[in-house]
C-alpha cells in the first residue's frame, strides 16, 4: 500500500514543481522581431563594415570601403537609438532606412553587373534586414 502512495505523492510533488518552475520561467516564450531588431541592426553593421574591408582589401576598391564604414555607422547608430525607449522608433526607423537602401544599392549592382557575388548575398541578407525592422518599428507603432 505504501508504494502505491508514495509513487502517487512523489508524482504529485514532482507535478507541482513542475507547475512552480513554469511561474518563475516562461519556457516557451518567444522572441519579437522587436526585441531582436538591436542585435541585428549590430551584426548587419559589422557585416556590412567586414564586407567594406575585404573588398578593399581584394580589389582596393573605394567606394566598398566607404559603403561598409557608412553601413557601420548607420547600423551603430541605430542599435544606441534602439536601446533607449525614447528614441527607439528613431532607431528602427533608421535601421529600415539604411536597409532600404543597401537594399536598393545591392539590387542595382546585381543588375548591372549580372554577378551573383557579391551582390546576390548582400542583397538578401539587406532584404532579411529590411523585413525585421520592418516589422519591429510595425510592432512599435500599431
Amino acid at each position: 500500500m505504501c508504494a502505491h502512495n508514495c509513487r502517487y505523492t512523489h508524482y504529485l510533488l514532482f507535478i507541482n514543481l513542475k507547475q512552480e518552475q513554469h511561474k518563475h520561467f516562461n519556457w516557451g516564450s518567444q522572441l519579437t522581431s522587436e526585441e531582436i531588431a538591436p542585435v541585428a541592426s549590430a551584426a548587419y553593421g559589422v557585416l556590412l563594415l567586414g564586407g567594406g574591408l575585404f573588398a578593399y582589401t581584394r580589389t582596393q576598391s573605394k567606394g566598398s570601403l566607404y559603403g561598409g564604414l557608412t553601413g557601420a555607422v548607420l547600423m551603430g547608430v541605430a542599435y544606441f537609438l534602439m536601446l533607449a525607449p525614447d528614441t527607439k522608433d528613431l532607431g528602427e526607423a533608421l535601421a529600415f532606412g539604411s536597409a532600404l537602401l543597401f537594399s536598393s544599392i545591392f539590387g542595382i549592382r546585381l543588375a548591372a553587373t549580372r554577378k551573383i557575388v557579391p551582390a546576390g548575398p548582400l542583397l538578401a541578407l539587406s532584404l532579411g534586414a529590411l523585413v525585421l525592422f520592418l516589422s519591429a518599428y510595425l510592432q512599435v507603432t500599431v
